[in-house]
């Protein structure tokens, strides 16, 4: 016990390290989701006390899975390093370009208060030319396809907040996406509604309530493969919501706005349900189930009818309990830490297991492993990258590989997200990590385990 607390520790202090050095895309070299978050958070403070330009725009590639597969997956980083360079040279040195992962970015503009600023609108466009310059990639001239979403904090919204001022942008480039407004959609009252926040929360309520008016919730599954064996012992269950005229929201932002929706807890049942179900269905009589994942945010593991609620979900699968894996998220937000240990250490004495995920975010904390009975860890895809990048400073690297030197002793198995080349794999295997998703085997994803409800 002695050693296992100090292991702990010496594992929780290079952690803290670890994340404040960890606020930067290890591929673009540009600031990630948190930083980007944390300096908004900062600038809507100061706009709140004096007013000033502040606009935040969306970036989302067009079709950039098709890059991957047709012209692999190298021509896919390139595309994002340029993108990231095109944005980065476009704006000031002032302003924050993040890579919010994947084809996804945002840009933070914001001038001082008694300086000359230039209309936002102007940039948002510059911006837009920048980036669909067309790019040599993999011996190929590509046209680069991308929709811009741009939000302008008005004199109204002194109390403006982070969430709805991302949900803005998010919504302004789902409109550029679709066509309505060209390459770039400013935001403003009248777009798209009946589309605004009130009534998108009250539509994706509609979904959960099985109406049809708010759309369809579908599950998608992402597979876990085993690097040693190529073989996949496991999917990552998540879910997705169709609206009917925006298209297809993704997982986090979905998640974000089913919680101000009220219906979190409903999504979350509906999810474990569909995503049991099609393991169920896709068992052979007799064979051994493949896991499934199914993500639950911390502070709802707390909740005392949880077990009940998963052991009557299994039951109707007919799964046996070791096939179902709880990715815990959110445990900084966690208010009530102690419950969600007995909560969840009931369910793993009745054989469901316990995984902590996005572990190397400022979300997890790595305290977690103190209390809660985890099985296995799931690294962010940053925190992989630092892992196995030959670039990583060395202090850095000394740093991360004593943190999961000190998980892999504990005996709690490691899954990295992020893996995209079979480089990446090998050095994986090197450090004793088998377990993986990633764009290197997004391939073998099976289609999608419902498309609605029926």
């Amino acid at each position: 016990m002695a050693d296992n607390v100090r292991l702990l520790e010496r594992l929780e202090d290079n952690q803290g390290e670890l994340r404040r050095l960890a606020f930067h895309d290890p591929l673009t070299g540009l600031a990630n989701r948190a930083l980007f978050a944390d300096r908004l958070d900062q600038t809507l403070a100061r706009y709140a006390r004096v007013p000033h330009p502040v606009a935040v725009v969306f970036c989302d590639l067009d079709d950039f899975k098709q890059v991957n597969d047709a012209l692999g997956h190298a021509a896919g980083d390139e595309l994002l390093r340029v993108t990231a360079r095109r944005l980065t040279a476009t704006v000031r040195a002032t302003d924050t370009v993040a890579r919010f992962g994947g084809d996804e970015f945002a840009i933070l503009l914001e001038s001082a208060p008694a300086g000359d600023a230039e209309d936002p609108v102007v940039i948002g466009h510059r911006l837009a030319e920048a980036v669909r310059l067309p790019v040599r990639l993999a011996d190929t001239t590509y046209a680069v396809a991308a929709s811009f979403g741009l939000v302008v904090v008005g004199p109204a919204d002194t109390a403006i907040t982070a969430e709805t001022l991302l949900h803005r942008a998010d919504l302004a480039m789902y409109s550029a996406k679709s066509g309505k407004s060209g390459l770039l959609t400013v935001y403003d009252a009248d777009l798209g509604a009946p589309d605004t926040i009130p009534a998108l929360q009250a539509a994706l309520a509609a979904a959960a309530r099985d109406d049809p008016s708010g759309g369809r919730l579908g599950v998608c599954l992402r597979p876990v493969v085993d690097l040693a064996t190529d073989e996949v012992p496991a999917y990552q269950a998540r879910l997705e919501w169709h609206h009917p005229r925006l298209g297809v929201f993704r997982p986090q932002r979905l998640a974000v706005l089913g919680d101000t929706a009220g219906v979190g807890p409903a999504l979350d049942r509906f999810l474990l349900r569909h995503a049991l179900a099609w393991v169920a269905r896709r068992t052979p009589s007799g064979a051994r189930p493949a896991a499934v994942h199914v993500p639950l945010l911390a502070e709802r593991a707390s909740h005392e009818g949880l077990p009940a609620e998963i052991s009557s979900a299994l039951a109707d699968a007919g799964l046996p309990a070791g096939a179902l894996v709880l990715d815990i998220r959110g445990t900084s937000r966690d208010r009530d830490p102690d419950t969600t240990a007995e909560v969840l250490t009931r369910l793993h004495r009745a054989g469901v297991r316990i995984s902590l995920a996005e572990v190397g975010s400022a979300d997890t904390t790595v305290d977690s492993l103190r209390l809660l009975p985890v099985d296995m860890i799931t690294l962010h895809p940053a925190y992989t990258a630092l892992w196995v990048d030959r670039s990583t400073p060395d202090r850095l690297r000394i740093l991360t590989d004593a943190f999961l030197a000190t998980v892999i002793d504990l005996g709690i198995e490691v899954i990295a997200d992020g893996v995209d080349t079979r480089s990446t794999a090998r050095r994986l295997l090197e450090r004793g990590c088998h377990l993986a998703t990633g764009d290197i085997v997004d391939n073998r994803s099976p289609p999608p385990a419902t498309a609605a409800r029926a």
